[in-house]
C-alpha cells in the first residue's frame, strides 16, 4: 500500500534552493559594502528553502554552498584574506546559519513523517470504508467474510476469523484468505479434515486469547505461540510450514480483535501484513467492530431468510420454496434432457400417534423423519414438508428405478428406528408414492399428481410400502 511520495517535494525544493542561492548572491554583492560580514545573515533564506523542502542535508547543502559563494564574491571584490572574513570573522554568524539548518530540516523531516502518517491513515480509513460499505450488502456471515477477505487482500492484508461456536465453550475457523492451495496443503498434513471443521476449547486458550479474560485489541508479540494455541494438537513442523507458506515474516504484525456485538463476544479477528503498523490498532479495532456488526447482521438476516423458506419443526423447506425449486430443477431437466423422478412420503397412523402419545411426540416424530430422509438424500435433491405428515421429495437426474430404492431405504430407516416417549414406544412406518423420469410429457404438477396417486395406491394396499405411478394420469 503506497502511502507517500516525495519525488515532487524534492524537485520543487531543488529549484527553489536554485533560485534562492542566486537572489543570495546578488543580495549578498550589494550587502556586504554596507554590512560587511553581516550580510552572510542573508544566507538564512536559501537554507530555509533548501533544509524545509530537502531536509537537514539540503540545508546543510545551502549553508556550505552559501559560504562558499560568499567567499567567491569577495575575492572578486578584491578582498585580500576573502576566507578569513567568512570563516573567522562570520564564525558566530556561520554557527547560527547551520544550527539553523539543522533545526529547519529536522522540523521538515517531522512534518514530512506526519504527513506520511495521515495521507497512510486516510487511504487506510478510506479503504477499510469501502470495505465495510462492500460487507453490509452480503445476505450471510460467509458472504461477509469472503468479502473482507478478498478487499483486505488488494491492500496486502491477510485476515483469519474464529468464531465462537453456539451453545459450546469452543470455537472454529471460519474463514482465512490465505491462498487455497496453502490450506489444503495444511489441511493434508493435519490429517483432521477441513480447516472449517477444526474446533478448539476456549479453556485451553491463553489468557490474551480467551475472550472471557480478555477483550482488548492488540498486536500478538509472539504469534507462533498463538497460532499454536489455535491449532492444539499440530506439530511444531507442521505451524512453522503455516507460517513460511502464510506470509507470518519476521517484520509482519498480527493484530488480534476481538469481534463484541453490543457486548455479545463473538470470536476474534486475526489481521496482517508487512505494512501494518502499532499506530494502526485504534483505526483496526473500529473496523473489528464494524466485522461484528455486519457478521451479526447478516446472521439475523440469513436466519429470518431461512424462516421464510423451512418449516420451522422439522427444518424442511415449505411447500411454497419446495414449488420455487422444484420448478427450476424441472424446466433445468427439461432443458438438457436429464431424468426427474418425485417421491410422496407419508406416515402411517399420525392422527392415532397423536391421540395416543400426545402432540409433542407427534412434533418428534416428524422432526426425525425428516432427519432420516435427509440422511438417505444427496446434497443436490430437494425436500419439503408438503403439509401435515406428508413429504414430498424432487430427486435431481434420478431416473425411477433408482427412486424407487431411495423410497425403500427411507422406510426401511424409518422402520428401524423406534421412537422411546414416557408413554411407550413407536414404532413407525411409512407410506410412498414415486413418479417421474418423464418430463417431455409431463409438467410438474401431472408428476405430483401421479405420485400422489401412488400414495393413495400404497395406503390401500395395507400401508408401509412404495408404489410407483402409473405411467398416465388416471381419470377424475
Amino acid at each position: 500500500m503506497s502511502i507517500y511520495s516525495s519525488d515532487a517535494k524534492g524537485l520543487r525544493g531543488r529549484i527553489s534552493l536554485a533560485i534562492w542561492l542566486g537572489l543570495y548572491i546578488v543580495a549578498f554583492f550589494f550587502a556586504q559594502e554596507i554590512f560587511g560580514v553581516m550580510a552572510l545573515g542573508l544566507a538564512i533564506f536559501p537554507i530555509l528553502f533548501g533544509g524545509w523542502y530537502l531536509g537537514i542535508s539540503g540545508g546543510f547543502l545551502a549553508a556550505i554552498l552559501s559560504m562558499l559563494l560568499s567567499t567567491g564574491i569577495l575575492y572578486l571584490d578584491g578582498e585580500a584574506n576573502p576566507w578569513f572574513i567568512v570563516f573567522v570573522e562570520g564564525l558566530i554568524d556561520i554557527l547560527i546559519l547551520f544550527s539553523a539548518a539543522f533545526l529547519i530540516g529536522y522540523l521538515s523531516l517531522i512534518n514530512e513523517k506526519d504527513k506520511a502518517t495521515i495521507s497512510r491513515s486516510n487511504k487506510l480509513i478510506h479503504a477499510l470504508t469501502h470495505i465495510s460499505t462492500r460487507m453490509k450488502i452480503s445476505s450471510n456471515p460467509d458472504d461477509v467474510m469472503v468479502v473482507m477477505g478478498e478487499e483486505l487482500n488488494k491492500i496486502s492484508i491477510k485476515v483469519l476469523v474464529a468464531l465462537l461456536i453456539p451453545g459450546s465453550q469452543e470455537m472454529t475457523i471460519r474463514y482465512t484468505s490465505l491462498d487455497p492451495k496453502i490450506v489444503e496443503k495444511f489441511e493434508r498434513l493435519a490429517r483432521k479434515g477441513k480447516m472449517g471443521e477444526f474446533r478448539v476449547s476456549v479453556e485451553n486458550l491463553p489468557s490474551y486469547l480467551n475472550l472471557a479474560e480478555n477483550k482488548e485489541n492488540q498486536f500478538l508479540d509472539n504469534y507462533e505461540e498463538a497460532i499454536s494455541a489455535l491449532l492444539p494438537g499440530f506439530s511444531d513442523d507442521i505451524v512453522k510450514r503455516i507460517l513460511r507458506s502464510g506470509n507470518f515474516t519476521e517484520s509482519a504484525l498480527i493484530g488480534h480483535f476481538p469481534l463484541i456485538y453490543q457486548e455479545n463476544s463473538l470470536g476474534f479477528l486475526w489481521l496482517w501484513g508487512d505494512d501494518l503498523q502499532e499506530e494502526d490498532i485504534d483505526t483496526f479495532s473500529f473496523f473489528a467492530d464494524q466485522v461484528a456488526a455486519n457478521l451479526e447482521n447478516a446472521r439475523l438476516f440469513d436466519e429470518l431468510q431461512k424462516l421464510a423458506i423451512t418449516d420451522g419443526l422439522t427444518k424442511l423447506y415449505t411447500r411454497r420454496h419446495f414449488f420455487e425449486l422444484a420448478y427450476e430443477e424441472f424446466y433445468r431437466a427439461r432443458r438438457y434432457g436429464h431424468p426427474l423422478s418425485l417421491i410422496m412420503l407419508d406416515l402411517d397412523y399420525f392422527k392415532q400417534i397423536n391421540d395416543t402419545f400426545g402432540h409433542l411426540a407427534g412434533d418428534i416424530v416428524l422432526e426425525k423423519t425428516a432427519e432420516i430422509c435427509k440422511t438417505v438424500l444427496r446434497a443436490q435433491d430437494v425436500i419439503g414438508r408438503y403439509g401435515g405428515e406428508e413429504f414430498i421429495i424432487l430427486l435431481v437426474e434420478t431416473k425411477l428405478s433408482a427412486s424407487q430404492n431411495v423410497a425403500e431405504r427411507i422406510k426401511r430407516l424409518l422402520a428401524s428406528t423406534p421412537i422411546q416417549t414416557e408413554k411407550g414406544t413407536i414404532n413407525l412406518t411409512i407410506s410412498g408414492g414415486v413418479a417421474g423420469d418423464n418430463v417431455e410429457e409431463l409438467n410438474l404438477i401431472d408428476m405430483i399428481e401421479l405420485a400422489d396417486q401412488a400414495l393413495y395406491a400404497a395406503k390401500e394396499a395395507g400401508r408401509n410400502n412404495i408404489q410407483l405411478a402409473e405411467l398416465s394420469l388416471s381419470p377424475d
